[in-house]
């Protein structure tokens, strides 16, 4: 599985494509023919859009939505060939509130096994804002034994731990904090840790800051993640793009 904040997508599908455009698509093409799902986010796409990523493709893929609009948010998930045919796929509703900014499938196989991917991209506003997106998370979805959640949550645990820069900008609130914990404890959430930072901004370096924004988290019981061992890692893609 992968996730990768693609910073727009807008003009795929289009004649007169930019070299940035391209570029997008070839990444978006690479992750999801090396994974079975693939998590974007900030798609940017309408919701008469919601084909685009099928234009790049190859056949057998399939992509879900949750659109907001052409400027901001949306995310999408693809799903492999191979895991596509295996399995009955489905799309868990969820608040309008929530729409360009979570997409959850519920995956059951033949044989009734099942399993649940989030994908997330919380909003980079405000603390306020990313509260009541978890808040509406929450009581939106049920526990389940295998939960995988994973995107751009737009903000760190520990600013001291996640961030090169400690400053305002990472501070949550108390609210948050309540939301959140409450969230991860009632769907049994932990963190799969890597201590690599995913975002950066700046021109120079002395003045890039970074931080580890993109995170996964899964249900697993104890059980689960000792035998599995589970683990992430900064993939890399083949057309590394600043915007």
């Amino acid at each position: 599985m992968a996730s990768h904040n693609v910073k727009g997508y807008q003009a795929y599908g289009k004649v007169a494509r930019t070299s940035q455009h391209t570029g997008k698509a070839t990444n978006a093409l690479s992750l999801s023919s090396k994974h079975d799902i693939t998590l974007f986010q900030e798609t940017n796409f309408l919701d008469r859009e919601d084909n685009q990523l099928k234009k790049i493709l190859p056949p057998g893929y399939k992509a879900y939505y949750s659109c907001l609009n052409a400027n901001a948010a949306g995310v999408a998930t693809v799903v492999s060939p191979t895991l596509a045919s295996s399995h009955t796929i489905s799309k868990i509703p969820l608040p309008p509130l929530l729409q360009g900014y979570a997409l959850c499938l519920r995956f059951t196989a033949s044989d009734g096994m099942a399993f649940t991917v989030l994908n997330v991209y919380l909003s980079s506003t405000s603390a306020a804002a990313r509260t009541e997106q978890i808040k509406n998370l929450h009581n939106s979805l049920p526990h389940t034994p295998f939960l995988i959640a994973g995107g751009d949550f737009n903000f760190v645990e520990d600013k001291f731990r996640d961030s090169s820069s400690q400053s305002a900008h990472y501070n949550t609130t108390k609210a948050f904090d309540k939301a959140w914990g409450d969230f991860k404890d009632k769907l049994d959430l932990k963190e799969v840790v890597q201590k690599s930072h995913t975002f950066f901004s700046g021109r120079s370096v002395d003045t890039t800051v970074s931080s580890r924004l993109d995170r996964f988290y899964l249900s697993y019981s104890e059980t689960d993640w000792a035998t599995v061992r589970p683990y992430a890692f900064i993939f890399s893609i083949p057309l590394p793009l600043i915007r």
